[in-house]
């Protein structure tokens, strides 16, 4: 699968991120239950480009929130923005009767 090369500036500092859909749904798989931080955290250090200050960023990763901004920009650049619409059911025809 291709990766997607995303590049952030961060308190003055460029880091680049390579991110595909498996990186994004082990987010996702592993955000549910007590332990949120975790996922997040690990999306970012594990999808860093090798030619990132891999210790720079582990410092910013270490502040409240900072691993969800992170994790949230991420996301953004990598899942298609869609227009969905949900259409209400056909009316039924006379004599009918509706099962819940």
């Amino acid at each position: 699968m291709s990766k997607t090369t995303i590049t952030l500036v961060i308190a003055g500092t460029e880091f680049t991120f390579n991110v595909g859909v498996s990186d994004y749904n082990r987010f996702i798989n592993n955000i549910g239950g007590k332990n949120k931080v975790a996922p997040a955290h690990n999306l970012c250090a594990q999808t860093l480009d090798e030619d990132s200050d891999s210790e720079a960023l582990l410092e910013l990763l270490k502040q409240p929130g900072v691993p969800f901004e992170i994790a949230e920009a991420l996301i953004e650049k990598i899942v298609p923005e869609l227009n969905i619409t949900v259409k209400k059911p056909k009316s039924t025809t006379k004599g009918s009767t509706k099962t819940p």
